[in-house]
């Protein structure tokens, strides 16, 4: 399977959301990370019809899926950031209607249903109402949809926003165990959710590519320029004007992930990079990681 993306703009008036997008995912996990604004959901609902783009073309197996709507929508996927469900509709008859609408049978979408409701942890709670579950039932529930029809190509828009951990976790092993043979698209902000799981990173800032490879590559570049240092307030207000990742607390010493060409006091030690701080070193302007 092949999803080609092919000089994909978009523009809305003057301003540019999208610059010229070059990407081809094969089998496996992609993350799109990058902060609120980035283009992220634009650049989906471009894929899935949603939004015209105002250049490029998208391809499926070389084939243009303007001209091939049917055939790519059948092996589609998809979760958008903000899922819509019918109130009055229990959990399992709002999944068995989606499955019908995807083309199953009425068994076909029955038993595919209650499987996906065990997968997603609401079974006991398939007959209630969508209207009474919680943000986070609500998310599950979108994640099952989005199996119904056995895709090829999976899309998930934000999919993790309101799970609890152990839910988070629960996503994360349903797509480890699932993606061998199909295209999983996660965009996201949340990186703790794909950092373990993902083959390729891609990194989206103010509508542009910047950063496509491995987690392990895109942390090996920050390898030597992370430094842990154990700090006192006032040491604290004076690395303030450095670039920090992260601080936690215990009593009252701060422990802070220092990212530095260079060893900033005698006292501090080499470790290793993160995807987060990967995320953070490319988005610094946006994320504002620390100040004080």
């Amino acid at each position: 399977m092949e999803l080609k993306i092919s000089n994909l703009s978009k523009q809305f008036g003057n301003k540019l959301i999208l610059d010229n997008i070059n990407l081809t995912f094969h089998n496996g996990i992609y993350a799109i990370l990058g902060p609120n604004g980035a283009g992220k959901s634009t650049f989906i609902n471009i894929i899935m019809g949603l939004l015209p783009a105002t250049t490029g073309k998208i391809e499926m197996n070389g084939k243009n899926i303007a001209k091939n709507e049917n055939e790519f929508l059948n092996l589609v996927g998809y979760m958008p950031q903000d899922m819509k469900f019918y109130k009055n509709f229990s959990g399992k008859d709002m999944l068995e209607y989606i499955g019908v609408l995807k083309g199953l049978s009425k068994n076909v979408a029955c038993e595919k249903s209650e499987i996906l409701l065990k997968m997603v942890n609401l079974y006991d709670e398939r007959n209630k109402k969508v209207g009474k579950y919680s943000g986070g039932m609500k998310q599950r529930l979108g994640i099952a949809q989005t199996l119904i029809n056995d895709p090829k190509i999976m899309i998930f828009d934000e999919p993790t926003a309101g799970l609890d951990p152990r839910e988070r976790i629960r996503f994360r092993n349903i797509i480890t165990n699932i993606s061998n043979d199909r295209i999983v698209i996660i965009c996201t902000h949340i990186v703790p959710d794909i950092d373990t799981i993902s083959d390729q990173i891609i990194m989206l800032k103010k509508g542009k590519i910047g950063v496509v490879d491995s987690p392990e590559n895109i942390c090996n570049e920050l390898n030597g320029s992370m430094w842990k240092i154990v700090s006192d307030y006032d040491g604290l207000k004076t690395l303030s004007k450095f670039n920090i990742y992260n601080v936690s607390r215990i009593k009252d010493e701060y422990i802070l992930r220092v990212y530095s060409k260079t060893r900033l006091r005698e006292d501090a030690v080499l470790t290793e990079a993160t995807l987060e701080d990967a995320y953070l070193h490319y988005f610094t302007e946006e994320s504002n990681a620390f100040s004080l």
